[in-house]
């Protein structure tokens, strides 16, 4: 960034941080290209410096994939805020900083709980009603994104549209009538939760100073006989933020070479009304006079949640990383633009997601003041 006059510094600032199109794809090719070259002995064989790199990065890859695995897999349920698939999310994350050698925010815990209302869907029972009534299953017949409002739907002879209701593509419609009722509770208090660590600053004069990273880590959590995803929540940004969090921190340990502590948060009630970042800026655990840098990384775009807004106490710069989604065709079957979570584990879907979260995470060693 340019160096701007005190005076303009003054306001918070938004830079946004281009994705360049098909990077992932060519950081791809050029590693299975690098690799065809050594397999058919065409390349003189490594340095000790070159192997030992070549080491690390295998070292890394194989960590990142694991974490995209984890974090989009059965076990995390979707990642719903405030669910039991998150709490096991939150959990996998703080054990991560852990063993990574991150501090703690707070005395031996890194998640941090706030209150929040929330919506959920307390009853759901749809059905087609004839001579073969059948009882439609959520998540394998309809999903439901967003119900902001509790619906009773009796004896319509058609697949009714109403918001937050999306049929299955291939669903056929029998002769008969819908019968549906789907419930809302919109007074939900619960207990969410961020997890965050902290490296600490190697300058006794600077560390007060603290580089701020974020990432969403929940999810819209759409599930039934699997999880469903629209490709803008998946958990690219998180396991690039744990990567780019396991780099910082072996680095600092070996050459103390950031002045400034930096302070990583895993975020979640990032959907709808974002109010867990909100909540997280309003009881932020450091002074925010203090902020010089915040670095979020996020896969909708635009993105839910006004950051700028959320951070306007903060007077030092703001960037946003643009995540690239690793979903260039049309599912085979879906939810419209919803597909399986599980395609993760597709093998050319996981090595550009890999690819970009190596990306995101050097984007955030390079913002580094």
């Amino acid at each position: 960034m340019t160096y701007l006059l005190p005076m303009l510094r003054s306001q918070a600032l938004i830079s946004v941080v281009k994705r360049r199109p098909y990077a992932a794809r060519e950081a791809i090719i050029a590693l299975a290209i690098l690799i065809a070259f050594r397999w058919a002995g065409c390349a003189p064989p490594p340095s000790p410096s070159e192997e030992s790199r070549l080491q690390a990065e295998t070292t890394q890859i194989n960590l990142i994939r694991a974490d995209l695995g984890f974090l989009d897999g059965p076990e995390t349920e979707g990642r719903e805020t405030a669910s039991r698939g998150y709490a096991r999310t939150a959990t996998y994350l703080a054990q991560q900083l852990r063993r990574q050698g991150l501090q703690p925010i707070l005395s031996g815990e890194y998640r941090v709980q706030y209150a929040a209302s929330i919506r959920r869907v307390v009853h759901d029972n749809v059905a087609f009603v004839g001579q073969d009534t059948t009882r439609l299953e959520r998540g394998g017949d309809y999903l439901l994104v967003g119900a902001e409002e509790s619906v009773n739907i009796l004896g319509a002879s058609h697949l009714v549209e109403f918001p937050g209701l999306i049929w299955r593509e291939d669903l056929e419609h029998p002769q008969s009538s819908l019968d549906a009722d789907i419930r809302v509770d919109m007074r939900v208090t619960t207990a969410p939760m961020h997890v965050i660590g902290l490296i600490p600053g190697a300058d006794p004069a600077q560390r007060d100073s603290v580089v701020v990273w974020l990432a969403p880590s929940d999810a819209v959590g759409m599930q039934g006989d699997q999880s469903w995803t629209d490709g803008t929540d998946l958990s690219i940004p998180s396991a690039a933020l744990m990567a780019a969090a396991r780099r910082a921190s072996s680095i600092q340990q070996t050459w103390a070479s950031y002045p400034q502590t930096i302070l990583v948060a895993f975020v979640s009630g990032t959907r709808a009304t974002c109010q867990g970042p909100s909540m997280l800026a309003r009881h932020f655990p450091w002074d925010t006079s203090r902020i010089s840098r915040v670095v979020i990384a996020d896969m909708s775009s635009p993105s839910r949640c006004d950051w700028e807004a959320i951070f306007s106490d903060v007077h030092g710069d703001i960037y946003i990383l643009d995540a690239y989604q690793p979903f260039p065709l049309p599912a085979d079957f879906g939810f419209g633009p919803f597909r399986p979570r599980s395609e993760m584990k597709r093998l050319e879907v996981l090595d550009v997601a890999t690819s970009e979260a190596l990306r995101l995470s050097q984007e955030w060693l390079d913002l580094l003041p």
